[in-house]
């Protein structure tokens, strides 16, 4: 996806989180929360359409290509929804403590997101580990030894199936959050030392969001249910 499409989806992410937001209703608010946790499903079941291509080993083709842009555009509205959520109960908000994110009461967008990120990781994991030649290019462009090429995939591995189980899912989204850091540094050091593009940046740096609202959402006491018991979800107090 190009910045434009990247800027657009989390803008319309943002847009519905912040929509259902003003308006406090109980219907807009399972309405919204529904369907990013739908878009969040989706995206899941296109990234695991490119996993598919991948492990048959199909070569790259306009569907592969699509599914992955549907993915893409998926985790980028979520993304979008999410930060924007967090950023509008901070502001609004009186008192700092009762700041966390809202949509993380909501347990199927909590689910969607980490299908979303199990099957992301699954795909890149599975990239690393079917074309190694062409994986590892990023690694020679940026000074990066092979080694660490396999341990990033292993790493990718192990925290998409630790995102499918409620045990482990936020330990592997912090684990993965802690990647998406060090992945940011690496682009943007390409980007002033090498010239790469800087757009680059946007891939990892879209996952942050989605991967700290797991870490947040996931067993705890939130994500069981909605708001508390006869307040609207998106009353400010």
């Amino acid at each position: 996806m190009t910045i434009s499409g990247y800027a657009i989806a989390a803008a319309a992410g943002g847009c519905l989180a912040v929509g259902v937001r003003a308006g406090a209703r109980e219907l807009a608010w399972r309405f919204g929360t529904t369907l990013l946790a739908a878009v969040a499903g989706t995206g899941a079941l296109a990234m695991l359409g490119v996993v598919g291509f991948l492990t048959l080993g199909r070569a790259p083709s306009r569907v592969a290509g699509l599914l992955f842009t549907t993915g893409q555009a998926a985790v980028a509205l979520v993304a979008g929804a999410v930060l924007f959520d967090g950023m509008y109960r901070l502001v609004t908000t009186r008192r700092r403590t009762d700041a966390g994110l809202r949509l993380a009461t909501r347990t199927p967008l909590v689910w969607g997101s980490r299908l979303l990120m199990a099957t992301y990781y699954a795909f890149t994991a599975t990239y690393s580990w079917t074309r190694p030649v062409e994986a590892y290019r990023f690694y020679q462009a940026s000074d990066l030894s092979h080694a660490f090429f396999v341990f990033i995939a292993i790493w990718e591995s192990a925290g998409a199936l630790g995102l499918i189980f409620s045990p482990t899912a936020r330990i592997a989204a912090l684990g993965l959050f802690v990647e998406m850091v060090g992945a940011v540094g690496t682009h943007l050091h390409n980007a002033f030392a090498y010239g790469m593009p800087l757009g680059d940046t946007l891939d990892a740096l879209k996952m942050l969001p989605v991967l700290a609202f797991i870490a947040i959402g996931v067993g705890g006491k939130a994500a069981e249910g909605a708001a508390p018991e006869g307040r609207e979800p998106y009353a400010s107090r």
